[in-house]
């Protein structure tokens, strides 16, 4: 009997300290039974953003975050997209993709990630809008998605892309809300 009592008494202490482990603040990249560090799986991770309307785009409609929901805008970076990175959000260059309900979601990776537009587009952009489709995101566009803006010299831009990706899995957009609807 008397060893029975000292392993409980060992588990009770691992147990305490899994449970002090847990609770403590500070390093929460641990695991809390091996004490391993695990991978991160942003390295960039982007704050949420205070704004909760933007000034109106070249689409003409206010856009408007969703208390309930992540917001992501698409558009032409040249006609609106630049300006609301930039200046309007100051949205930092992150691969944080993840859920910002009640806030904005654009993309907005570090420059020297961008190799060509088929690498850009399998590397990031398709991840991005997989992310937005699979939370349900409020798909927004900031753009009017006119022939001039999603194809250039022929091809499809980004923006056009985005476009017909989102067509692709059952999305319409709506011109008087400039929402991508399923």
């Amino acid at each position: 009997m008397p060893k029975l009592g000292k392993l409980f008494q060992k588990l009770a202490a691992s147990i305490k300290k899994l449970k002090l482990r847990k609770t403590a603040k500070g390093n929460t990249n641990k695991s809390t039974t091996t004490g391993v560090k695990r991978p991160e799986k942003n390295k960039l991770k982007a704050k949420p953003v205070a704004v909760k309307e933007l000034p109106t785009p070249s689409s003409g409609v206010p856009i408007r975050s969703n208390p309930n929901k992540t917001t992501t805008i698409l558009g032409s970076y040249d006609m609106d997209m630049g300006r609301i990175i930039n200046k309007e959000l100051k949205y930092p260059k992150t691969d944080d993709f993840g859920a910002k309900p009640n806030n904005f979601n654009v993309l907005n990776v570090p420059d020297s990630w961008y190799k060509n537009p088929e690498q850009f587009w399998n590397d990031y952009n398709k991840p991005f809008l997989d992310e937005a489709i699979k939370r349900g995101d409020d798909i927004v566009f900031a753009t009017k998605p006119t022939a001039n803006v999603l194809r250039r010299d022929g091809k499809l831009t980004g923006f056009g892309k985005e476009y017909f990706y989102l067509k692709e899995h059952g999305y319409k957009y709506n011109p008087k809300t400039s929402l991508m609807e399923k």
